[in-house]
């Protein structure tokens, strides 16, 4: 329920203040960060859940969803019935009050109904779409009939619906009343807003809400705070009592501080990807499909998110209305599928499309927009820089085991088991011709065995700021190796650092003994062989679920640059897209320079 959770949420900030700063006789306050836009003083000229929560609390609501009960609950609301399919009729409670003591009636809810729909700089008109028409049918009643039947009505006008005084707009007009009269029906009132910076509202003693949470705080100040960063810093400075949003990779430095606390509980905050049918190329079934198979959440949840969220089936979740957990179909993470729904689509290449994204508003919005993905053998990167770094005897000899065959994937090699190399040649096949058994060796003859040597490789990917990353082998066979390409920039220029993995990873072809007898070997990336390429380092990479991946660090128009490539479809785009950038980058170097 959101008018609870905004009271409760409040109520458990002030406890957890109150640990650290005693109690006097001044009026009590707290700070939180948020990330979401205040921009305007018009309570309907944005549409974010942050202001239609404050808002409820200042101006008032007609009624909210309660999360626990699982239904609509009046606020401003006191009952209502349903007398024909586009008929409802509202009852307001007779005790309701402005702040200013005059009565909130049926004239002031139709008035704030078409606030929403009609004012010139509303951006709420959504929230009213499905009705025809508001009236007053007494001085507590109002009328609303429907365009159509609309079951789900609260959905639209409960939590959304912001009622403000008729009587001040009428005396003052819009701008004056809402910069200097924003007098409400809650039990906060406002005090001051700088748009884009805070918000401060203060509690309204003679609220009747009060008497049940008589320690809520006196005033709340609402301030923006976009990173991540800044949030926590300020919480673990007290400049701010609530964090918004902490992203999982910083809930170690609260949960450090033996002044705060992480709180879990199931929030409504979703996530979704939105493909309009209205707009080409999401009018195609089969594609919206496709994508629907293409995204992997269940690693994004484990990785990026650290476990930190649900997995959702539908557009709803537990505990909100009309959820069901056996809603059909659910979209697992198909990749093979998610193809043959694009051929089908007609897309058997693939289609470019646009993807916008909030960033900063939500939890790790961008960096989910972004997408971590598998990233198949660009995970031999790390295995050699983890290999390096221990400092193991690169001329030792290491046997090959069946241990090291892969049965995930079926892969073949002609390293069969019994094989024996020097450390040095593992590492060198490993990075130069992608060699699945020369990386699991080494991963396997680690000191202390492979899962020390995976931890390794996720220990060095927090020191180099790979946030978005997560390692399960050395090979990179597994889906659950994951990163963007941010994370592997990162990766490439650590690597570059290493003069080993610069030499074998851009090596043209090598040659091992195997049971006396000579095997070839050549780079998996041919761009290697090309003289018109100047390449410092190269890692290419191919699962069916990662799709076929280069990394690359390069000298192009003169400048160093990394090149990083996922999620390829054919066999040789990976290559054309190098070359195109190639050529982008130095047609538009000489046209500068005439």
């Amino acid at each position: 329920m959101k008018q609870k959770f905004i009271v409760m949420f409040f109520l458990i900030a002030f406890i957890a203040a109150s640990a650290t700063r005693p109690l006097v006789a001044a009026e009590s306050r707290i700070s939180i960060g948020v990330t979401e836009t205040m921009e305007t003083f018009n309570p309907y000229g944005d549409s974010v859940a942050l202001m239609y929560s404050v808002w409820c609390q200042v101006l008032g609501c007609l009624g909210t969803y309660d999360f626990d009960k699982g239904q609509h609950v009046g606020l401003l609301v006191e009952s209502w019935e349903v007398k024909d399919p586009k008929t409802w009729l509202f009852h307001l409670r007779k005790n309701n009050r402005f702040h200013d003591g005059s009565p909130v009636t049926a004239e002031d809810v139709v008035h704030s109904l078409k606030r929403t729909r009609d004012d010139p700089f509303t951006k709420q008109r959504q929230n009213i779409s499905p009705v025809a028409s508001e009236a007053a049918v007494d001085k507590y009643t109002v009328r609303i009939t429907t365009k159509e039947p609309t079951a789900p009505l609260l959905d639209y006008l409960f939590d959304r619906v912001i009622v403000t005084s008729k009587a001040i707009y009428d005396k003052y007009g819009a701008d004056v009343a809402d910069r200097q009269y924003p007098i409400g029906a809650g039990p906060y009132k406002f005090r001051e807003l700088i748009p884009g910076q805070r918000l401060v509202i203060g509690k309204d003693k003679s609220h009747p809400m009060w008497k049940q949470y008589p320690q809520a705080p006196d005033e709340i100040v609402f301030r923006i705070m976009r990173e991540p960063e800044q949030r926590v810093t300020a919480l673990l400075n007290n400049e701010i009592q609530i964090a918004q949003f902490v992203p999982p990779h910083l809930r170690e430095r609260v949960e450090q501080s033996p002044r705060h606390k992480i709180v879990k509980f199931h929030s409504a905050e979703i996530m979704f990807l939105a493909m309009m049918p209205k707009v080409k190329p999401w009018d195609n079934k089969f594609l919206r499909q496709a994508v629907g198979y293409a995204i992997d959440r269940d690693t994004i949840i484990k990785t990026l998110l650290r476990g930190e969220a649900s997995r959702l089936d539908g557009p709803i979740g537990e505990g909100q209305y009309g959820y069901d957990p056996n809603l059909q179909p659910k979209y697992t993470y198909n990749p093979e599928k998610a193809r043959e729904l694009l051929k089908q689509a007609g897309f058997p290449n693939g289609v470019d499309v646009e993807l916008s994204t909030p960033v900063g508003r939500y939890t790790l919005d961008k960096q989910i927009s972004e997408a971590i993905v598998p990233i198949a053998s660009i995970t031999k990167l790390m295995t050699a820089i983890v290999t390096i770094d221990r400092g193991l005897d690169l001329e030792e000899s290491v046997t090959l085991s069946k241990e090291d065959v892969d049965l995930r994937k079926g892969t073949k090699s002609r390293l069969r088991p019994g094989t024996v190399l020097t450390r040095d040649e593992l590492l060198m096949l490993a990075l130069m011709a992608s060699e699945n058994r020369a990386a699991a060796a080494l991963g396997r003859t680690y000191p202390e065995g492979m899962a020390a040597f995976v931890a390794a490789m996720n220990q060095k990917a927090a020191e180099l700021g790979m946030t978005d990353s997560r390692f399960v082998d050395p090979t990179g066979l597994s889906s659950g190796n994951v990163s963007s390409a941010r994370d592997l920039a990162k990766l490439v220029y650590a690597a570059h650092g290493y003069e080993l993995i610069r030499e074998y990873s851009t090596r043209d072809r090598a040659t091992v003994s195997a049971f006396g007898r000579p095997v070839s070997f050549r780079n998996t990336n041919g761009l290697v062989r090309n003289s018109h390429w100047e390449i410092g380092l190269s890692k290419t990479g191919y699962i069916s679920e990662a799709g076929r991946c280069l990394v690359m660090r390069v000298r192009l128009a003169s400048k160093d640059l990394i090149v990083v490539l996922l999620d390829s479809w054919g066999k040789q785009s990976r290559i054309g897209d190098a070359n195109r950038i190639r050529k982008w980058l130095e047609t538009s170097a000489a046209g500068r320079r005439s």
